[in-house]
């Protein structure tokens, strides 16, 4: 009987350029067990794709689920590196940070009156000299209130400079990169 488990993780190919066709290397194909199936599995998702064998026992399945976690897990030490560490300053601090209590809101009839879509996320500005906060829309796409709280949760929990995450959300640089 064969011993499908990976006794090692398995190191990817060079990377390179995708051209507007892209086919798999046939050693790719072996190694993962693709081509003694037949038939391939593509799940698509927001930044990225996954192959997968169009049939897999429960064994296959189970460490196909652990190397994915795996991966989920290295892709987020990927984030805390480009954060960098709690500081213990105030921007940083996010203990308590709930987006959905964080979220600023507005009745739509002031969003109708200032013309202001009911979907925009909304930022606030204080004026300290004259004890006012002005709210508008904010022209960026993404910030905290954006990121799963479950994922947040780890992130803050693992010590993540929760400033910086922010600071990579709104400008939305490249945080991982081949």
């Amino acid at each position: 009987m064969k011993d499908n488990r990976p006794t090692e993780r398995k190191q990817t190919p060079d990377k390179k350029m995708l051209s507007s066709d892209m086919t798999i290397p046939a050693a790719i194909l072996e190694v993962t067990g693709i081509d003694a199936v037949g038939v391939a599995d593509v799940k698509v998702l927001d930044s990225a794709f996954t192959v997968l064998k169009g049939r897999m026992t429960a064994m296959e399945l189970i460490y196909t689920i652990k190397e994915l976690g795996v991966l989920a897990s290295d892709l987020t030490v990927q984030l805390a590196k480009s954060c960098g560490c709690f500081h213990d300053c105030e921007e940083c601090s996010a203990e308590g940070y709930d987006a959905n209590t964080e979220r600023i809101t507005l009745p739509d009839f002031l969003l109708d009156e200032a013309g202001i879509p009911k979907d925009a996320k909304l930022g606030a500005i204080v004026n300290e000299d004259d004890n006012t906060v002005t709210i508008g829309e904010v022209d960026y796409d993404y910030d905290l209130s954006d990121v799963p709280g479950d994922l947040l949760d780890v992130l803050i929990a693992s010590g993540v400079c929760i400033a910086e995450l922010e600071k990579h959300l709104v400008l939305e640089d490249f945080v991982y990169g081949v």
